[in-house]
């Protein structure tokens, strides 16, 4: 049975979904907005050997997109970390990129003052907390965001605010709008499907509701939708997903998955029109052998043209689908209250910690 616009109404208390309707005037307006700040990044980057950033949960996964839609254009190493402390390497000659949606992330802030005693260039994306606050009083680059979102739902902020930072292009590129069309055709699609309409999203969120999804991507940036997928199952749907990368499970999951008969699973694979040769033979063969495993199998492709928009399309039905998942389940998709607890208790435990 389809979801009803009532049933919507019921349990959606915060209104995830709408806010997720409205993601693409989302993504355009914060690409606009830190376009502005792009002639200061680009001369803060200028001469630059590498590329640091550091963020945790839904806005390390910007990070993860940006790096990823690069691609092997990126001549300097790029390195995503989630966690404290500090690689050895970063030194006067990085840009150091900190993603912080509160601004109050302990994580990101423990990296971000010792990143303050190296010299290197550094950059912040925030709605405001202390990282925004201490970016203002040092006179460091701040791109700020709208308040007043859970941070996974401001992936359209903090991801074109990191595009549009990058960019000295006059209004955005082909490539972004290109992705802002894909991720505006694919929410018309797919949000329909909160009017009582059966589609795509809700079909894969009631299976992934009797079985756990198996992300599979095939290549850097879908592999990266796929952690994307993954992290809004857990938040939204209060589920599990397991997220992996082709051809690496070829060395190390395809044992035990090849040992299930069938395994617990339902097999997502994302394709990619630009798979390496050797990686499509691979893939043919494996998907050969572990034909009989899975419990379902749903093969996804992006549309809409160039790499970003297709990357763009597979987030947002991914965004969807998790929220499609909670309310099937009759559950609100926004509080995470384990989160909240876990960082009260750490904030109870160290008071002088953020």
């Amino acid at each position: 049975m389809s979801l009803q616009p009532a049933t919507i109404h019921q349990l959606d208390h915060d209104g995830m979904l709408a806010l997720t309707d409205r993601s693409p005037a989302r993504a355009e307006s914060a690409f606009r907005q830190a376009q502005t700040l792009a002639a200061a990044v680009t001369k803060l980057a200028a001469g630059c050997q590498n590329v640091f950033i550091c963020g945790m949960g839904g806005s390390a996964i910007s990070g993860d997109l940006w790096r990823a839609s690069l691609g092997q254009q990126e001549s300097r190493p790029m390195t995503v970390q989630r966690g404290p402390g500090l690689p050895a390497w970063v030194c006067p000659d990085t840009l150091a990129v900190f993603l912080s949606y509160s601004g109050n992330t302990a994580e990101t802030l423990d990296a971000y003052h010792r990143a303050q005693e190296t010299g290197c260039r550094i950059v912040g994306i925030s709605s405001g907390g202390q990282l925004s606050r201490s970016l203002r009083e040092s006179g460091r680059l701040l791109v700020p965001v709208p308040p007043g979102m859970q941070p996974r739902a401001a992936l359209p902020e903090i991801f074109f605010s990191l595009l549009g930072a990058t960019s000295l292009c006059d209004g955005l590129t082909p490539g972004e709008r290109a992705a802002v069309a894909a991720w505006e055709a694919m929410a018309k699609v797919v949000s329909a499907e909160g009017n009582g309409q059966d589609g795509q999203a809700q079909a894969l969120a009631r299976s992934f509701n009797e079985t756990t999804p198996y992300l599979l991507g095939l290549t850097p940036h879908t592999v990266a939708v796929a952690q994307r997928w993954q992290t809004q199952i857990n938040e939204n749907a209060k589920l599990m997903a397991l997220v992996a990368a082709f051809p690496e499970m070829t060395h190390n999951e395809i044992v035990p998955l090849h040992a299930m008969t069938p395994a617990p699973y339902h097999l997502v694979l994302f394709r990619e029109s630009e798979t390496h040769p050797l990686v499509r033979a691979q893939l043919d063969i494996t998907l050969a052998m572990l034909a009989d495993r899975w419990q379902g199998v749903s093969e996804l492709e992006g549309s809409g043209g160039p790499l970003l928009a297709r990357q763009m399309s597979l987030v947002t039905l991914g965004d969807y689908v998790s929220i499609y998942q909670a309310l099937l389940r009759g559950l609100d998709p926004t509080p995470v209250g384990a989160i909240q607890q876990l960082k009260a208790r750490m904030q109870a435990a160290s008071p002088a910690s953020p």
